[in-house]
C-alpha cells in the first residue's frame, strides 16, 4: 500500500479505477492493489444451508431415549476447530453435523448415533490426468474396515497452480466406496484442480480430510 499525493488530480479519491483502489488509511491518502470481492455464498453453504434447513426438525421427533444416546455420544467424541483446539459440540450440534452428512451422502437415514468400533483413514497417493479428467487413487488405513465405509469426493478448480483453495471454496463431487481405491472427477478446463477427499461410515460419521492439487 503506498501514500499518494492528489491522487487522480483530486484532493482526495475514494474508490476503484482499473487495478487499483484509492482510499484514506490514517489520515493519509493511501492507494492499493484492487481485489476482487470473495463470493461468501458460493461452495458448499448454499447445498450446507439447504439440507440444514430440511434435517434440523427430525431432532423434535426423537425420543428421550433417543436424545440421551445422542448426548452420550457427544460427550465421547471432541471435534476440532480450525484453530486446531479441542471442542465439545453439542448432542444437537452432532445431531445436525450426522444427518446433514447422510442426506448429503444419500445414505440410509439414521434416528440414533453412529456406532464406531474402530476408525478408518485413507491417505491419497495420486492424482493422474486422462482424457477430459483427473483420476484420484488413495489407500485404506484398515483393509478390514474399507466396506463400512464411503469416501468423499470435493473438487476446487480450476485455478492457478499458485493459489491454495480451502474446502469452502470447492464444490461436492460424488461418493465412491472407501474399497473402490479411486475416483474419477470430470476436469474440462485446463488449469490445476484441487481435491478434497474423507472417509464416512455409512451411518455419517466423517473423518479427517485429505487433499491433493493436480493440473490438467
Amino acid at each position: 500500500m503506498a501514500k499518494v499525493t492528489q491522487p487522480l488530480g483530486s484532493g482526495e479519491a475514494r474508490g476503484s479505477v482499473g487495478g487499483y483502489t484509492y482510499g484514506v488509511w490514517r489520515g493519509f491518502n493511501v492507494v492499493r492493489s484492487r481485489v476482487t470481492p470473495k463470493n461468501e455464498f458460493g461452495g458448499i453453504r448454499p447445498a450446507t444451508q439447504a439440507i440444514m434447513s430440511a434435517v434440523a426438525p427430525g431432532w423434535g421427533l426423537l425420543t428421550q431415549d433417543q436424545r440421551q444416546a445422542w448426548a452420550d455420544f457427544a460427550a465421547q467424541h471432541v471435534e476440532v476447530d480450525w484453530t486446531g483446539t479441542d471442542i465439545q459440540l453439542p448432542a444437537y450440534n452432532w445431531w445436525i453435523r450426522i444427518q446433514c452428512i447422510i442426506a448429503h451422502d444419500s445414505l440410509a437415514p439414521q434416528t440414533d448415533p453412529p456406532t464406531i468400533d474402530q476408525s478408518m483413514s485413507i491417505r491419497i497417493t495420486s492424482a493422474l490426468p486422462v482424457v477430459h479428467a483427473i483420476v484420484v487413487y488413495w489407500d485404506n488405513s484398515d483393509t478390514d474396515l474399507e466396506d463400512q465405509y464411503i469416501v468423499e469426493l470435493w473438487k476446487s478448480g480450476p485455478h492457478s497452480p499458485g493459489r491454495r483453495p480451502t474446502l469452502h471454496d470447492a464444490h461436492w463431487e460424488g461418493c465412491s466406496n472407501a474399497s473402490d481405491n479411486s475416483a474419477y472427477s470430470p476436469c474440462f478446463a485446463t488449469g490445476a484442480y484441487t481435491f478434497f477427499l474423507r472417509p464416512v461410515t455409512r451411518d455419517g460419521f466423517p473423518c479427517g480430510w485429505q487433499q491433493i492439487t493436480a493440473s490438467l
